[in-house]
């Protein structure tokens, strides 16, 4: 799975952030991009299912 984070506020004083991981386990369980979260609605992410 590869993940590509973005941040973008143009308020800020770096308005544009990117953030990338690559993972080469190609066999590891995982979740698509969603809302994973529910104490943070508008975090949208990955996640790992094997703990």
């Amino acid at each position: 799975m590869c993940t590509v984070i973005v941040g973008f506020d143009p308020e800020a004083s770096t308005p544009l952030v990117l953030a990338a991981l690559r993972d080469e386990m190609l066999d590891r369980a995982w979740e698509p991009p969603a809302a994973h979260w529910p104490d943070r609605p508008h975090l949208l992410g990955g996640r790992d299912v094997r703990e």
